[in-house]
């Protein structure tokens, strides 16, 4: 195998401001400024000309304000290290102790191996992509080189990866060193050694899709972050080419996640009637809104879902809105209630409304939410939780 070293950033760093905007955990809406620093405890922003600092603690997320659209990656190549970090470079080579990973024409991130799991170098066919994933997941002794066998098939071959370079992999078997063209290979499997992975804090994106599971982010400059990765490995980016900063790993569950213990839908009869099977078919569903960052609950008509909260969470916070599907709209009721207690109400007049909460709760007790409307029958009775999230 290749061998250890640490992550390094083959780049020249050329300060610029940098907007951003702030999402904090006890805010629903975001604070904008210009990008300063990050150390161990902090984030320090811009605003209206004055330093200002907020505790890593009270925030979910940074996002970098208008990124510059980087065209799709071409190569094809799909990197995983044994955190679980994602990246998707252009150009993969590596020969000695390194593999480096070309993001762009002026950006290469050079890697231990070590960090390694896998190297895809191309998309697989849907019968592929299984055996794929299966190899991803075995148990290792060597190197793993995987051949494209047919479009259904791949195999696999074990021994030692010597050197990556654009055209083919030199691989060492049976004491033999032969060289296999990129071109007929699915990938490469490292043999990773037992690492026991640190606890994520943060997970950082950038422009290009990239994904990184960062135990600590901090920066020496305006220019630039530097992240400790959860496998141990050391990584410098622009900041520039940063996209998102989420640290809301561990401290935040989004509902709309979350299994639900039960839901109960109201039919539109006067008389109120339970209707069958309406629970299935009208139950809460997870959307993605855009410009959200993460996961809603709509719910349709009258009803209610229930939620078992989990240990540690002491909070309920989110916003709640009419969302109907055409001009036609009904008011109703909407509330949060722990167990039997009603927790918090409100009244959804308009589609305008929009009511934002942040109540305590209770770990293993039952969250209920419902949705009461005002008319016997009514239309677009459609309610949405935006971004309903459980927190510590």
């Amino acid at each position: 195998m290749l061998g250890v070293s640490q992550f390094l950033l083959m780049v020249c760093f050329c300060w610029q401001e940098v907007p951003i905007e702030l999402l904090q955990v006890q805010s629903a809406g975001p604070e904008r400024g210009i990008w300063q620093a990050i150390d161990a405890e902090n984030v320090t922003i811009q605003v209206g000309g004055q330093s200002k600092s907020i505790p890593l603690a009270a925030l979910r997320s940074v996002k970098f304000a208008e990124p510059t659209k980087q065209s799709a990656q071409d190569g094809g190549a799909i990197v995983l290290l044994s955190d679980g970090t994602r990246i998707l470079p252009m150009q993969v080579t590596g020969k000695g102790q390194d593999v480096v990973l070309e993001l762009s024409s002026s950006l290469k991130l050079q890697v231990p191996a070590n960090h390694i799991r896998s190297v895809q170098f191309q998309k697989l066919t849907e019968k592929q992509l299984p055996q794929w994933r299966a190899i991803q997941e075995s148990r290792l002794t060597a190197d793993t080189l995987v051949v494209i066998r047919s479009a259904d098939a791949l195999d696999k071959i074990e021994g030692q990866i010597l050197e990556i370079n654009a055209e083919r992999v030199v691989f060492e078997f049976n004491k033999q060193k032969i060289e296999a063209p990129r071109s007929k290979l699915a990938g490469l499997r490292f043999l990773t050694p037992p690492v026991q992975n640190q606890r994520i804090k943060a997970i950082v994106t950038d422009l290009w899709g990239n994904v990184y599971q960062a135990v600590q982010v901090v920066s020496q400059s305006s220019a630039s972050v530097n992240m400790t990765l959860s496998c141990g490995a050391k990584i410098s980016l622009p900041v520039g080419q940063l996209a998102n900063i989420d640290f809301s790993v561990g401290s935040i569950k989004y509902v709309a996640e979350m299994t639900p213990l039960g839901n109960d839908r109201v039919s539109g009869f006067a008389a109120k009637i339970p209707v069958a099977g309406a629970d299935q078919l009208f139950a809460p569903q997870p959307v993605k809104l855009p410009q959200s960052n993460g996961p809603s609950l709509k719910m349709l008509g009258s009803g209610s879902v229930t939620y078992r909260v989990p240990d540690e969470y002491t909070s309920v916070a989110g916003k709640v809105y009419l969302a109907p599907e055409g001009e036609q709209f009904t008011p109703c009721t909407v509330e949060l209630r722990l167990e039997s207690e009603v927790i918090w109400q409100g009244k959804l007049k308009h589609p305008t409304d929009r009511l934002e909460f942040n109540v305590p709760v209770v770990a293993d007790k039952r969250l209920q939410l419902n949705v009461q409307a005002d008319s016997s029958y009514p239309v677009g009775d459609v309610v949405m939780w935006q971004e309903l999230r459980m927190m510590k």
